[in-house]
């Protein structure tokens, strides 16, 4: 480190830290002295007014002693001679300990008047500037005892002297009535002698009393100077100790705070930096050095910290400079010119140095995060961009879809989207395995961008799907003429492992009209438009018409709401029972899907099922039959015990074979729910038999039973059902409808169950309506019977309240 950032960090940290805590120092222990030399002054002036206040009243007796001689003396002048003279010294002598009187009992009182009781003590010849001394010692010491005894003392006194009064009274009449030195006029003196020894008495124990209140000041004060001494003393020792361990203290953490900071600035991971107000370096930390590939040797102090900042961020860091010396220290992003190799993105913070008001310099730190910025670039592309092939993906795509129909708006002018699909791609993906897919990908991702125009934009939206945006376009022409060229490009044979193929591509295009549309709009368009693109013969190219397509969007719409049932919850299962027809107990049962379609309400399988075997949403709503069926008798099981169906059928569809594989999630389905194959049912139909022969000996293998559903109105042969194996025959109702009537709709009844009693396999009535029915298939052999006659199909516990309501059948 330079001399002169040591002097600054000295200056600006150390030094400042220690003379502010010196000054705190000095400040604590002035302030408990002064405070301790106030309570010393303060006891003392106290003390001294207190004992003042003593011997003023000590004085003051003295006053009252000799004015109450006085008195007494002129009585026994007045006795003698008779003169009316003494007999006013008498009672001038007695206005002194009158005086005194009244100052008593006005000091006495709860509210004193003092300035009775200033008169009144003047009138007893104190002195006026002891006068405050004397009724602040009366007020404030008539608490203490020995004050007390003084007070009482003297109002005894006051009472002799009330008598002395009367005595003197007397005196006079006698001496009026008697003359002088008569008889009865010394038999008074007499009397008048004996109160004038008393009153001496009560004199002399009002001055002991006086004595022994000075004493009693004197002994506590005395007490509360020194015990406030000894407390100062103690306290300036306990001060003195506490601040020689809170320097200990300081001086261990100081040391402590530089190893700490020693550490962090030659630690290698961040950038320590120091420069002047101007700028000019004063220290960089070996990672500063590091980070801007400075050699050890070079000295770089006094150098400018602009020289290692890109040219284009110089502006940006002055004024971070700049800020930070008016309070704002905000990190900020600042591109670094090292001395070798490619600019680096860093991190900084920094922070003023300051001695009083005074900006001496700016220290701060300094890390690397070009990987980290880099790594968030990437991210931002893998964010928006499709792994695969790099383009952008549907969000990029959106957003600029988005930002080309407002500049449509500005400029009046319309933008076109062409949505583009691999017409062969699953079938190369399935045959050719998965990476031969991401391959012929990857080259449709190139052969795209090499149609296209610099200003257009392409996207890949996920699978086979990929996006274009053209703008402007001035009519659909102008749209289709590019889609053209993207079907001639991928006209031509791919090379994906070594086997040449040929993928075609069917596209949609939607143009945006008055470019209001919405950009998920405008795609969505352009989606069906794709879609009714790969229904054409020929080239398979749509363009997007509202007026024509509004039927096709509906139907999509149901479409993409049918492939959505199952998870949304929206499937329904009902029950029909199949009845035993001679007992008329229920014996299995037939599950059956109905869709509660948000709009369109509770739908039968015929609105939607042919649907779903189109579109290959069959698959989802076959595994959900399976697994809801199952469930539903495994809770029949444990609900009704023995009076539980012995099976539930279930149809499967062709169709589930064409886009999966329904014996897996069947297995699933029954395992999932504890329910034996044995009682799990499976209809088909009779071309089935033809169509999946070998699917249908798996289900067997596996224990499920086979049914083969509306027998009769197929096309299967004679020898398919020698075959395949089956345990249930359903006549189809098309022929229970008329066989009363029609000898020939009898006679393929009766055949039918010649045959399946012949093959040993059950044979089920499908439609019966009526009695008549009923009773006509019994006498004919038919021993199983389903229709409206018995029960309509139900919701589980609709079913599984009618089996409760059975009559339990006898053992």
């Amino acid at each position: 480190m330079s001399k002169r950032t040591q002097e600054v960090t000295s200056a600006g940290s150390g030094t400042q830290g220690w003379v502010s805590h010196l000054r705190r120092r000095f400040i604590i222990l002035s302030a408990t002295f002064s405070a301790a030399l106030v309570l010393l002054v303060i006891l003392g002036i106290v003390a001294f007014q207190g004992l003042s206040g003593a011997r003023a009243f000590v004085n003051g007796e003295s006053q009252w002693t000799k004015a109450q001689k006085q008195a007494v003396i002129a009585l026994f002048d007045y006795a003698t001679t008779g003169n009316d003279e003494h007999y006013e010294a008498f009672e001038n002598a007695l206005t002194v300990n009158e005086g005194a009187r009244r100052a008593r009992l006005t000091l006495s009182s709860e509210d004193p008047d003092y300035a009775v009781a200033r008169q009144g003590l003047l009138d007893g010849r104190n002195h006026p500037e002891d006068i405050d001394l004397m009724m602040r010692l009366f007020v404030l010491g008539r608490s203490l005892r020995p004050f007390q005894q003084a007070v009482e003392a003297w109002t005894r006194g006051d009472e002799l002297i009330a008598q002395l009064r009367s005595e003197a009274v007397t005196l006079r009449e006698l001496v009026h009535e008697n003359g002088a030195a008569t008889p009865p006029v010394f038999e008074q003196l007499e009397s008048i002698r004996r109160l004038d020894h008393q009153l001496t008495r009560q004199e002399s124990e009002f001055s002991n009393a006086m004595g022994r209140v000075s004493h009693f000041m004197t002994r506590w004060f005395t007490i509360a100077i020194a015990s406030t001494a000894l407390l100062l003393v103690a306290g300036g020792f306990f001060l003195a100790w506490r601040l020689i361990q809170i320097s200990e203290r300081r001086e261990a953490a100081l040391k402590e705070s530089e190893q700490r900071y020693r550490a962090l600035v030659d630690q290698p991971e961040v950038g320590m930096w120091q420069i002047d107000p101007e700028g000019h370096i004063l220290y960089f930390n070996p990672a500063m050095r590091s980070l801007l590939a400075i050699d050890d040797t070079e000295r770089i102090e006094g150098q400018t910290i602009e020289e290692f900042i890109s040219p284009r961020h110089r502006e940006k860091v002055k004024n971070n400079r700049q800020a930070r010396v008016q309070g704002h220290n905000a990190a900020m992003e600042v591109e670094l010119q090292p001395r070798i190799g490619s600019p680096r993105i860093a991190l900084v913070h920094g922070a003023p140095i300051r001695i009083g008001e005074n900006v001496v310099g700016h220290v701060g730190t300094c890390v690397d995060i070009t990987s980290r910025k880099r790594a968030e670039s990437e991210l931002r592309f893998q964010v928006l961009h499709d792994p695969l092939t790099g383009l952008p993906n549907r969000r990029l795509f959106l957003d600029r879809l988005e930002m080309a129909l407002k500049r449509g708006r500005r400029s009046g002018t319309s933008v076109a989207i062409l949505f583009i699909d691999l017409d062969r791609f699953k079938v190369i993906n399935d045959g050719l395995g998965h990476a031969a897919g991401d391959s012929l990908l990857r080259q449709a991702a190139d052969r795209l961008k090499g149609v296209i125009r610099d200003r257009d934009s392409i996207a890949r939206f996920g699978g086979d799907e990929f996006g274009l945006i053209l703008e402007p376009v001035e009519s659909e022409e102008a749209a289709t003429m590019p889609a053209q060229r993207i079907a001639r490009e991928f006209d031509r044979e791919f090379s994906v492992d070594d086997v040449t193929t040929r993928v075609g591509v069917s596209i949609g295009i939607a143009v945006s009209g008055d470019s209001t549309e919405a950009p998920a709009e405008l795609l969505r368009q352009a989606d069906i438009a794709m879609y009714l693109a790969k229904r054409k013969d020929g080239a398979h190219i749509h363009v997007y018409d509202p007026n024509q397509d509004s039927f096709q969007q509906e139907h999509l719409r149901f479409e993409n709401d049918l492939w959505r049932a199952a998870e949304r919850g929206e499937l329904r299962l009902f029950y029909q029972p199949i009845i035993d027809l001679e007992s008329r107990r229920i014996e299995t049962l037939e599950a059956l899907v109905r869709w509660s379609h948000p709009t369109k309400g509770l739908l039968s399988p015929d609105q939607f099922i042919s649907l779903a075997e189109d579109t290959g949403a069959i698959t989802r709503i076959g595994a959900w039959v399976f697994q809801r069926a199952s469930s539903d008798f495994s809770h029949m099981q444990k609900t009704l015990g023995a009076r539980c169906p012995t099976a539930i059928a279930v149809n499967l569809s062709d169709a589930e074979f064409r886009f999966g594989d329904p014996v897996s999630y069947i297995q699933e389905a029954s395992t999932r729910a504890g329910v034996d194959p044995e009682n799990l049912q499976i209809e088909v139909t009779e071309s089935m038999l033809t169509r999946q022969p070998e699917a249908l000996h798996r289900i067997n293998s596996l224990g499920y039973g086979i049914a083969i559903d509306d027998f009769g109105t197929g096309y299967a042969s004679l020898d398919r059902l020698r075959q395949v194996p089956f345990n249930t025959i359903k006549i189809d109702r098309s022929f229970i409808a008329g066989f009363q009537h029609s000898r020939v709709d009898r006679s393929i009844i009766e055949a039918v169950m010649h045959v399946g009693q012949r093959l040993r396999v059950q044979i089920v009535a499908e439609g019966i309506e009526s009695e008549k029915e009923a009773h006509a298939l019994l006498q004919m052999g038919c021993q199983h019977g389903q229709g409206y006659l018995f029960a309509r199909p139900g919701t589980l516990n609709e079913i599984m309240a009618l089996i409760e309501a059975e009559t339990p059948p006898s053992h």
